[in-house]
Formats: structure tokens, C-alpha cells, sequence
């Protein structure tokens, strides 16, 4: 331990020393390079809408709508208005918002939209093509995430951070801060108006530990209190809907939904972990155990039928069904199980931020999308730019993280860690079964959630790389056998308790070279343990080995350079191109990266040459070219013929 120690004090002081510190390394040059090569524009490869938000509204001539709130990655949020009976789909303008989020009809019909800026509050009339602003009820917040109209039509919103509670009165143009609803809980993640005129506030976590909460706030005195039992505080967030004069509670984490009598406030029945409820007026729909049933809270009564389809917004007293899907909306008569309507939607013309790329064994450059789920593939030989869509129906979220084994490429995604794997040299087929690809192979669980470290192991094994779900303690290295298609081994927590995000294997060597929040690590897959850490003052980044042997990695603004025949740190120089967020080896030994500028660093010399602007993540082809994103849109630099 006191030998460790000691190393540990050498390495960290290596590290913090002021200035150039690359040692026997010549030092690093930059050169500028930004007329060596062209930048273009690919287009935008996801323009499918990532939905948030549904409620069955009634129309002005009392008919039924559908109304949806959506997310685009750049330009304006959208409401989604179908009507049924006449295969018609509105969208509606949301100003200044990038999301449109809450949803709640008022008393005279009037649809309300929470934002994700500035936790504005819009309205819509029915009659314009699009909202208009009202306020802010929780001034310096970002998202007003779940509305509720009160019996005497006063409307409450949650936000996102800080837990707080806003009330808009339509009648008088009143504003109130209800303040936060139990600190340091960071989430409303559910509201609704209960007897009495009670607000029913699901609350949720993001680092906070404090675990689940239904607080039930008085708004006459502003007074709150808690009712949700201590056993099912492990939960993540409380999500609340009314049904009737019940209080129904979907717990995330447990997947639990439990209800409450609205009045007493007692727990009257908990339907167990896996269970899910849609709630309907005074009655409910829950499903457990595989099943569907109709759900009568007073007697308890449970009735099976069939399962709602996947989809589904709202359900009608008369047991009309009506739901959007990524390519459309619909409307389904549940007793006779046919559709009577299907309306495509017109693309999110605006589309959805790129959140990571990857080149693929095939050659082509594959990236995932934010929130949607979707990946896609471009084609460098034919220019083909194709939304493949979800690699696992029925999730959201993104792919954090690739990694490629033969023609297969792995897959690490958030929402709740799940890994999936598709063959590239065979069709496109997604799902959970065998033969399904790409293959849903389900959460490494452990209590995990964001996924951005994996890799293969020289043992053929998987390695992920990941952070807790909200509200828990400890990220965590997992290992995965694809033969067994179990996990093997999860170690948490890690150093400490960190995170894990980049991983690298060393074949020759039979370890893993890891970044944590604040340490660069080393992993031996035959021992299974870590032989090797030291902190770095910052995250790694872009975890590279050059073709001289050495491990080359961003922290924050410095290039850190580590020796892992000597196991020494070699340089830790600040990089004159700002911060490192992406590192790759290229096929000619040269790294290739992005900082906000596209760089190329030859490991030899040190000498970076400087391509100009770039953007976020990287991918490099066969060809030389280097893919980049801004937002929504797919870049590619190529070299200049000469």
C-alpha cells in the first residue's frame, strides 16, 4: 500500500506540473493546415419527431384530437394535432422552444404547453397555426416538464431543475412560485389535481440521492407533505395521474405502479415491479404478469382484455384508441381490434441532433441521434445518408457507444443500459428474438444507465463502461460474455465510486486501458481486476493508442500521453487547440481529432496540424475523409487532390 502510495504521488505530481511537461518528447508544434481540405455538408440523417408528451384533447366542435408535444434537435418544437375523423394532422408552431413538453387542456379548451427554455408557458386556441407566450409562472428554471388544470381551472406546472411548482390563473393573469416541492430533488416528474383541490407532485432525482417522493401540495397555504412510503424511496422518479377520485403512481426503477385513494391518501394497492397503467377517466387500463386489464380503483375489481397497441396516447370511455408512432397516427377500435384510421406524419424537417458516430466495418460511417433511438448509416462510396431507425423497438433514448467485432458492431444505450449488437453483412431485421438484427440483448441492470464506455476485450468478452441511473449511487465497469449471454462480472463501485466512460483494449498486453471522472485506469482481463490507477485531474477523453505504443488521451485542455511498457506518464501539456473531445488512430498511425477544430497529431514529431473548424464527435473512412456534426446536420472534411 505504501509503495502504491508513493507511485500515486509521483503520477499526480507528473501531472500537475505547470507548463510543458512531454518530457524526452519533442514538443508540440501546431501548423496550420485548414487549406489542405474542404468541408461539405452531408445533410441531416434523422428527421423522424422524438415525442414527448400525448393527451386526447376535445375540439372545439366536440370531436376528439390527439395532441402531442415534440422535441427537434435545432430550429422550433411542434405541437402534433390529429384528428381522427378526418385523416388530418395539424402542426402547430411552439415559439422559442426546442421542446414542447407539459400538456394540459383548460377549462374552456384551451391546450397549454410547458417548454424546455426558460420554463415558458405557452397556449394554443385551436384557430392559429401556432402558440402564443404567456410567462414564465417558475422564473430561472428550463423546463416546465407536467401541467394539471384544477377544478376551478387554475393550471400547475413542474419544473426541471428544482422541483418547483408554478400556477398560472387564466382568469386573472396571475403568476405563483410555489417554490421547491422537497430539496434537493431536482425533478416534478408528474402532477395532477386531486380531490379537494390538492396537487398530487411526483418527484424524481438527477444526481441527488433522495430517492422518489408524491408530495401533495396545498395550494390555498402552500403547505406540502410527502405520502409515499419509505420502501419504494429507492426509486428514481414518481410519475402521478388521477383516476377518478385515486391517485395513480408509476415508480421508474422498480417499473412499479401503486395507487392511492385520493381523499385519505392511503396506498390501496400496489400492482408489483413490471407493471404499467394508462389511465382513463375514472377507470384505468394496468398491465402485469403479461397481461391487460381494466382497472376499477373503488372495488379493485380487475377485468383482462386485450393489450393496448404500442402507441398509445389516449383511451376514450367508448374504448377508442388513439396513439402516434414514429411514422404515424392513429385511430383503433379496441373491442373490434382494427384501425380505422392510420395518417402518415410529414418528416421533423428540422431534425435531431447527432449524438455520437462510428465507422463500421462495412466502411461506412454510422451515427446515433438524440433521444429518438434511431442510428444511421452514411455510405461513402454511393452518398447514400439513410435513417435506419431504432436498433431496439420500443426504447428511446440514444446509443451512447459502438464498437466493432468482425462484421458485427456493438451497441451501448441509454435509457437503462442496454446492450444490442448488429451484424452489418446481414438485413436489418431489429427485435429481441435470436434472429433478430441488429439483436436486443436487454440492460446489464446493476442499477446502470448511461453506457458511454465499451469495447471487446482481448478475451472476446464485452466491456461497458457506465454511469447509475438518476437518483443512485456508483457507475460501474460490467462484463458481458456473448457466449453465455450473461454478465459475468460488474465491479461497483470503481475507484471510489466514479463513473466510467472511455475504453480501449491492449491485445498484446491482455488489459483495458479506462477513464473514469477523474482517473486513468488499467484493467487485466485474466486477473479481472484493476492493476493500475492514477488521477489526472480530469476525465479522459478519447482514449487512443499510437502506433509507437503509447496511450494518448484529452483531460479537460491538456494532451496526456502514458508509456504502458513503463506505466509512466509521458506528457501532460495543455493542447493548444483547446479541449480534446475526440480521438481516433488512423490506419496511416496517425491520431486524428476534434476540439471544437479538426486536428491531425503524428505521434512522431507531435507536430498538430490545424483543418479549421469542426464540430462534435468524429468518424475517419477508409479514405481519408473525417465526419463531424453541428446540431442536426452530418459534415465531412476530405483532403484536397493535389
Amino acid at each position: 500500500m505504501r509503495g502504491t502510495y508513493l507511485f500515486l504521488l509521483i503520477a499526480t505530481a507528473l501531472l500537475t506540473v505547470g507548463g510543458h511537461a512531454c518530457g524526452a518528447l519533442p514538443p508540440l508544434q501546431v501548423v496550420d493546415a485548414s487549406s489542405s481540405g474542404t468541408v461539405e455538408n452531408l445533410g441531416q440523417p434523422v428527421l423522424a419527431w422524438t415525442i414527448w408528451g400525448r393527451m386526447l384533447a376535445t375540439r372545439p366542435d366536440g370531436g376528439r384530437a390527439l395532441v402531442c408535444g415534440t422535441w427537434v434537435g435545432s430550429g422550433t418544437a411542434r405541437l402534433i394535432v390529429y384528428y381522427p375523423d378526418q385523416s388530418r394532422i395539424r402542426y402547430i408552431l411552439c415559439p422559442g422552444t426546442h421542446g414542447s413538453y407539459g400538456l394540459a387542456q383548460g377549462l374552456d379548451g384551451t391546450i397549454y404547453i410547458g417548454c424546455t427554455e426558460g420554463g415558458k408557458l405557452l397556449r394554443w386556441d385551436w384557430e392559429s397555426d401556432r402558440a402564443e407566450l404567456i410567462g414564465s409562472p417558475c422564473p430561472g428554471t428550463r423546463w416546465l416538464y407536467n401541467l394539471t388544470v384544477a377544478e376551478d381551472g387554475k393550471l400547475y406546472g413542474g419544473t426541471y431543475p428544482g422541483a418547483r411548482v408554478g400556477m398560472y390563473d387564466p382568469a386573472t393573469g396571475r403568476m405563483r412560485d410555489y417554490g421547491p416541492m422537497r430539496p434537493p430533488s431536482e425533478y416534478v416528474s408528474g402532477i395532477c389535481t386531486g380531490p379537494g383541490g390538492k396537487i398530487f407532485c411526483g418527484i424524481g432525482n438527477g444526481a441527488s440521492t433522495a430517492g422518489a417522493a408524491v408530495i401533495v401540495l396545498d395550494p390555498r397555504t402552500g403547505r406540502k407533505h410527502d405520502i409515499l412510503p419509505k420502501k419504494y424511496v429507492n426509486n428514481s422518479f414518481a410519475k402521478v395521474y388521477r383516476v377518478g377520485d385515486y391517485i395513480a403512481c408509476f415508480l421508474q426503477f422498480d417499473n412499479r405502479t401503486v395507487i392511492f385513494d385520493g381523499v385519505t391518501e392511503e396506498l390501496i394497492q400496489d400492482f408489483g415491479p413490471n407493471s404499467g397503467i394508462m389511465p382513463a377517466g375514472s377507470i384505468a387500463y394496468v398491465a402485469f404478469g403479461g397481461f391487460t386489464y381494466r382497472y376499477h380503483p373503488p372495488s379493485g375489481h380487475l377485468v383482462k382484455v386485450p393489450p393496448l397497441p404500442s402507441g398509445t396516447g389516449g383511451v376514450a370511455p367508448d374504448r377508442m384508441v388513439y396513439g402516434i408512432t414514429e411514422s404515424d397516427c392513429f385511430w383503433y377500435d379496441w373491442p373490434h381490434a382494427k384501425y380505422l384510421d392510420r395518417t402518415p406524419l410529414q418528416p421533423g424537417s428540422e431534425g435531431q441532433n447527432i449524438f455520437t458516430l462510428h465507422t463500421g466495418p462495412d466502411g461506412n460511417v454510422y451515427g446515433s441521434s438524440y433521444n429518438l433511438h434511431h442510428i444511421f448509416r452514411y455510405n461513402p462510396t454511393t452518398g447514400e445518408l439513410i435513417d435506419l431507425g431504432n436498433p431496439c423497438p420500443g426504447r428511446s433514448g440514444e446509443v451512447y457507444s459502438f464498437y466493432n467485432q468482425g462484421t458485427k458492431i456493438w451497441m451501448a444505450s441509454y435509457t437503462n443500459a442496454v446492450l444490442s449488437v448488429y451484424d452489418t453483412a446481414r438485413p436489418w431485421q431489429p427485435g429481441k428474438s435470436p434472429d433478430s438484427n441488429p439483436r436486443d440483448l436487454g440492460s446489464i441492470g446493476n442499477e446502470q444507465y448511461r453506457t458511454p464506455g465499451l469495447c471487446v476485450g482481448p478475451d472476446g468478452k464485452v466491456y461497458i463502461g457506465s454511469m447509475p441511473a438518476y437518483g443512485k449511487k456508483y457507475g460501474a465497469l460490467t462484463v458481458y460474455n456473448p457466449r453465455t449471454e450473461q454478465v459475468e462480472l460488474c465491479l461497483r463501485p470503481i475507484l471510489g465510486g466514479e463513473n466510467v466512460y472511455d475504453l480501449l483494449p491492449d491485445s498484446r498486453r491482455r488489459v483495458i486501458y479506462g477513464g473514469s471522472d477523474s482517473h486513468f485506469f488499467i484493467f487485466d482481463v485474466d486477473k479481472q481486476q484493476v492493476v493500475f490507477s492514477a488521477p489526472i485531474g480530469g476525465r479522459p477523453t478519447g482514449i487512443t493508442q499510437a502506433g509507437n505504443d503509447l496511450v494518448f488521451f484529452g483531460a479537460g485542455t491538456r494532451l496526456v500521453i502514458f508509456d504502458p511498457q513503463t506505466r509512466k506518464f509521458l506528457c501532460n501539456d495543455t493542447f493548444p487547440l483547446g479541449t480534446i473531445n475526440a480521438l481516433e488512430k488512423g490506419d496511416d498511425g496517425r491520431l486524428y481529432g476534434d476540439s471544437g477544430r479538426l486536428f491531425v497529431l503524428d505521434p512522431k514529431t507531435m507536430v498538430v496540424q490545424d483543418l479549421g473548424p469542426g464540430g462534435a464527435h468524429l468518424a475517419r473512412d477508409r479514405q481519408g475523409a473525417l465526419y463531424f456534426a453541428r446540431g442536426p446536420y452530418l459534415y465531412r472534411w476530405r483532403p484536397t487532390k493535389h
